[in-house]
């Protein structure tokens, strides 16, 4: 039986595990000695990674380009990539174009780009920030060696620690937002919270920086040594959590609900945003990385040469320990893929093992015959194949799709969709189609005009009455008629 399984049914007392099994690499390459940066893009479709050499950029089977760089750090989001050297330039790629290179005057500490293009980089005590055109938007001097940075995705708020601890904060206002705004500059900055480090200058204590997508919360290890801290985008402490252990490895998710964080003795915590652990494991081994993808579906975690990768919930989906050396760096994307490295060079990729979400919904939902009915796929796929249960299959790459039933009846749909890793799923549900409601035939009746009966000219003197039909009643008027002419004539004589 393999290592990796025994080391499960310990992991089996800690988290609760739905599924185990081993997962192997799709692609696997050697860089070169000192690998310094991996990262992986948020949809998985490529990694990137550096080696004071080389800049390359792979995928699950291959690699798609390099630059002949020195590279020393490295970030991804979206279409850019944007990589600094030791001797201080900045290179911001698109699609592996390069769009611009500039210097800092110094050697490049940290990079980090946001999804419109906009560029951050720090070396010696300087931070410089760039727009997507390579123009220097603004720069700062800090008090100490700057360390790290951070960009959230629109680029309008920055972070960067320096090597005696403290945290710069950056926000973009318009002249009238805030009053501390400084006048004729569109930055401004806030005064950082001092974290003090008892191993401040040792870098095997990594300095830390994460910040939301939308730049509204920022999370550093740092000060006390067991202590993870939760600032908002003004410096403003919002919360620390003490844990047992020093934070090596701290990941979030895009909007920052979920934390997770890897320790120097081999364990790892998963918290929200308040504090509150909603899972941990002991990876009986040390120290520990971590990253969690940035939709909180998955947590890679690693010690040593062992790697796992668990779900939001902390099972266990699946395992890893055939690696060549010790494992340095780790990274997740929304869709399960991960990347490993090591800083002897050795660099890995594993293809997802979760199957893709094949739910979808419709629109109409009680549609008539020939009218367009909207199809549209919850989940992301690079194939969708719909079976619209009249005959007709089609099969698209995009998620929404549109189809009209000829005949009214009850039809079964069925949604088929393959990720690029070639798993698939499927689901079916039902459309009923009506038919079209037929106008009512009216035929037009003629309308008859009755001709009115003519009311008999009265005779002077006389009403024109009538009689009522009641039987014997015309015998009775009779008598009393001539009992009345009888009392006249006898009165006359």
């Amino acid at each position: 039986m393999r290592k990796p399984l025994m080391f499960a049914i310990i992991l089996l007392a800690i988290v609760p595990v739905n599924a185990v099994m081993i997962n192997e690499p799709s692609f696997k390459f050697k860089a070169n000695f000192w690998l310094k940066d991996l990262k992986i893009s948020e949809n998985g479709t490529f990694a990137v990674c550096c080696d004071m050499n080389n800049l390359y950029v792979f995928n699950s089977s291959e690699i798609l380009w390099k630059k002949d760089i020195k590279a020393v750090c490295a970030d991804i989001h979206g279409k850019y990539i944007v990589a600094g050297d030791n001797k201080g330039n900045v290179y911001l790629y698109d699609n592996g174009k390069l769009v611009w290179k500039r210097n800092i005057g110094s050697a490049v500490s940290s990079v980090a780009v946001s999804s419109n293009g906009n560029v951050v980089a720090c070396g010696d005590e300087k931070i410089e920030y760039f727009d997507e055109n390579g123009n220097r938007l603004w720069e700062y001097k800090a008090d100490s060696y700057v360390a790290k940075v951070a960009v959230c995705d629109n680029g309008n708020t920055v972070v960067a620690e320096d090597m005696l601890g403290n945290l710069y904060f950056f926000v973009k206002c318009s002249k009238d937002a805030y009053s501390f705004c400084q006048k004729d500059w569109v930055w401004i900055y806030k005064n950082g919270w001092y974290i003090g480090r008892f191993t401040r200058l040792n870098l095997a204590y990594p300095f830390i920086i994460r910040i939301s997508s939308d730049g509204n919360y920022i999370v550093v290890n740092g000060g006390e040594l067991r202590t993870i801290y939760v600032f908002n985008r003004f410096g403003y402490l919002l919360m620390k959590k003490v844990i047992e252990g020093i934070p090596i490895s701290v990941a979030t998710t895009s909007n920052m609900d979920t934390i997770a964080v890897g320790c120097d003795n081999g364990k790892v915590y998963v918290f929200d945003r308040k504090g509150d652990t909603l899972w941990r494991v002991d990876l009986m081994s040390s120290p520990a990385l971590v990253d969690i993808s940035p939709n909180g579906k998955f947590v890679v975690a690693s010690s040593g040469k062992k790697m796992f990768l668990f779900d939001r919930n902390g099972n266990l989906l699946w395992v890893y320990d055939n690696f060549d050396d010790k494992i340095d760096f780790v990274a997740v994307s929304d869709n399960g893929r991960v990347v490993a490295g090591s800083l002897s060079g050795f660099v890995y990729f594993f293809r997802s093992t979760v199957k893709p979400s094949a739910d979808f919904d419709f629109s109409p939902k009680n549609p008539k015959v020939n009218e367009k009915v909207t199809f549209k796929a919850k989940g992301s796929a690079s194939q969708y194949v719909w079976n619209f249960g009249d005959g007709k299959v089609v099969k698209t790459n995009k998620a929404t799709i549109t189809h009209a039933y000829s005949k009214p009846g009850t039809y079964t749909v069925t949604l088929t969709v393959r990720s690029e890793d070639g798993l698939t799923n499927s689901t079916s549900k039902v459309i009923v189609v009506k038919a079209i409601d037929k106008p009512m035939k009216s035929n037009p009746v003629p309308i008859r005009t009755q001709k009115p009966t003519p009311t008999p000219t009265p005779k002077k003197g006389w009403l024109p009455i009538s009689l009522p039909k009641i039987p014997g009643f015309e015998s009775l008027i009779g008598i009393i008629a001539m009992t009345i002419a009888g009392y006249i004539v006898g009165r006359k004589r």
